[in-house]
């Protein structure tokens, strides 16, 4: 399990901290598949970094805390220590199938060598579990010997996700996994990626913009925006009955299947992450915004077991 308590954390920039996320607390559980959604810039991203201990550009936690604590509880690692870990307890699947792989290695050597964290697991063994991977995402075991020029977009793709998982780590940080591909592609990985998920009982985190892809997959889902969450549930009560009218704001600009009525997107742009509005951040754009929206920041309220949101409405509400 992973868990988020209080993190602050972003970029120093010239014209001062740029704090990306800001007060994010959260938990990764075992054997779960949670989602994470926002318009760009609202800190996904930055969050999976987090999550996988990548302190790369200069990204740096201010305060809070990121840790992994083992399922009983008898070991716990701290975010800075993850890089340590990756592709054992934790492995990433970035954007872009393209510029993530080495365009001069064939997908065989680079596969057999994402493995070699695995330092008691020789390369036979490594190249049983290679197999075997492939086969549960529908490769071929000839892409092996093909470069990554040579695959298909969706080809690609199922590898990096193939890359991430046949070393078994306990969880799996996927980026975009879908971005870029067509729709029947997108569902073959989605199909992909959950049986795997299933047959390996790992963790998955995903980001992605796509509400859709969050509602057909992925147990919870974490709705940020402007690097504050905004409401975390399952995905069936975030998604069917938003609790926080930025989560309904984005259901709603979503077209729906026989209904031709014109979709309604929120009005506005997100803020700037370096001069953020006072209180709830959402205020500006929100249509059902009071007084105390501009001067308070809300806290996250409990709408039924499990499920929070940060919104002054549901304060009153409860």
């Amino acid at each position: 399990m992973i868990v988020v308590d209080n993190v602050v954390a972003g970029y120093r920039t010239p014209n001062g901290l740029l704090k990306a996320v800001d007060g994010v607390s959260l938990e990764v559980r075992d054997g779960e598949i949670l989602g994470i959604a926002g318009e760009s810039g609202c800190g996904k991203s930055t969050l999976l970094k987090l999550l996988y201990g990548s302190f790369s550009e200069g990204l740096e936690i201010f305060s809070g805390s990121v840790t992994w604590h083992d399922a009983d509880g008898s070991r716990t690692i701290d975010a800075s220590d993850f890089h340590k870990h990756w592709w054992d307890l934790f492995s990433y699947v970035p954007q872009g199938s393209m510029s993530a792989m080495n365009p001069l290695m064939k997908i065989g050597a680079q596969m057999i060598d994402a493995g070699s964290a695995h330092r008691t697991i020789d390369r036979a063994a490594r190249l049983v579990r290679i197999r075997s991977t492939l086969a549960d995402l529908d490769l071929s075991e000839k892409v092996l010997d093909l470069y990554p020029h040579q695959l298909s977009g969706g080809m690609r793709q199922r590898v990096l996700i193939g890359l991430a998982a046949y070393v078994d780590p306990q969880v799996i940080l996927a980026d975009e996994p879908t971005t870029a591909l067509d729709v029947v592609v997108q569902r073959q990985i989605l199909e992909n990626l959950v049986r795997l998920q299933r047959s390996r009982k790992n963790s998955i985190v995903i980001v992605s913009h796509d509400l859709g892809l969050h509602f057909q997959i992925a147990d919870r889902v974490a709705i940020l925006y402007a690097g504050r969450l905004a409401e975390i549930g399952t995905a069936d009560e975030v998604l069917r009955q938003p609790a926080h009218p930025y989560t309904l704001g984005l259901v709603g600009s979503l077209p729906q299947l026989g209904d031709k009525r014109p979709r309604q997107g929120i009005d506005g742009r997100p803020p700037s992450l370096l001069n953020p509005p006072a209180g709830c951040r959402f205020h500006p754009r929100c249509a059902r915004a009071m007084p105390v929206c501009s001067q308070v920041e809300p806290e996250l309220v409990l709408v039924s077991p499990g499920w929070v949101g940060a919104c002054h409405l549901l304060k009153e509400i409860a």
